[in-house]
């Protein structure tokens, strides 16, 4: 088997990318590296990686609500006949812990939301700690 670098065996084909291009780019991110848990880099790295990107988004809707300006986003499915069942089919065979996130993001939030994704990151990345 060779190396596919356009399609890496780590995210086992493009459920992913379908749902990551509709996000932010930071959300994007966090849903990168909680897709590919444990797939490519220890676990605990992944999930590092993904906080990493949560904490990015939560800095940046922070620093937009001190300027006055609330946040919310909102995946871009104008394109989609039934956006439910495009994301549906896409998350469904994924861990339960992966299928939470993306739900998060797909439903879109705002900066207490984001917090609450970059905490779940980092309790699920303190549990792979104790292992």
């Amino acid at each position: 088997m060779t190396h596919d670098p356009v399609n890496p065996p780590h995210y086992d084909g493009r459920e992913c990318a379908d749902i990551g291009e509709r996000l932010t780019a930071n959300g994007y991110q966090v849903l990168k590296y909680v897709w590919r848990l444990g797939r490519k880099d220890a676990a605990i790295v992944e999930l590092g990686k993904a906080a990493w990107y949560a904490d990015s988004e939560c800095k940046l809707f922070a620093n937009l609500a001190a300027a006055g300006i609330p946040m919310r986003t909102a995946p871009l499915v104008f394109d989609l006949a039934d956006p439910a069942a495009f994301f549906h089919d896409r998350i469904s065979k994924q861990p339960e812990f992966t299928q939470t996130i993306a739900r998060m993001l797909w439903h879109g939030y705002n900066l207490d939301g984001i917090q609450i994704i970059f905490d779940l990151i980092t309790v699920e990345r303190t549990c792979y700690e104790r292992t």
